[in-house]
């Protein structure tokens, strides 16, 4: 028989470490391109409402510390850029960085647990602009993730996200 608990004990503290692995020795150009399409698109609401227009010329360094990720994101007249790597060089002259484990960042994609309680943690951490981070977390705080994704990708992305939690509060 199925036992979800299984999912929670065996399957989800692996996870940091087979995704290290498919970082490492993915294409940088694939895995640029489906990031930078997949923050575009749960972003248009605010790049078409001109909410993002505060990153023109700033850049953000996100580091997923246990995946060895490294992400530069910055915003053009097209949209977000966002440049992955498994380098610190890549994001050394970010004018704010974002930095957590895969858990930590899962937690806030999925919207399970809000910036504020895992800035508060110290679960994420920001150095640099502290302006510009603020700006970053209040974006975060307004996106409704609920709203840019298909029902089976909601329902995939809810159940990761309690796996996820139900894990890391352990």
């Amino acid at each position: 028989m199925f036992d979800i608990n299984w999912i929670t004990h065996k399957v989800v503290p692996g996870l940091p470490r087979g995704l290290k692995h498919a970082v490492r020795y993915a294409p940088r150009f694939p895995l640029n391109r489906s990031l930078q399409s997949a923050l575009n698109y749960i972003l248009a609401p605010q790049i078409e409402q001109q909410e993002l227009d505060f990153m023109f010329g700033r850049s953000v360094a996100v580091i997923v510390q246990d995946l060895d990720l490294h992400l530069r994101i910055e915003r053009n007249e097209s949209g977000l850029v966002v440049e992955a790597n498994t380098t610190p060089l890549s994001v050394q002259n970010a004018d704010v960085t974002l930095t957590g484990d895969f858990f930590a960042f899962s937690l806030l994609i999925t919207q399970q647990v809000d910036p504020d309680t895992l800035f508060f943690r110290r679960r994420l951490r920001m150095t640099g602009d502290t302006e510009l981070g603020l700006h970053v977390k209040n974006l975060l705080d307004t996106v409704e993730l609920h709203t840019r994704l298909p029902s089976l990708t909601q329902s995939w992305v809810k159940s990761f996200g309690e796996k996820v939690q139900a894990y890391s509060t352990q």
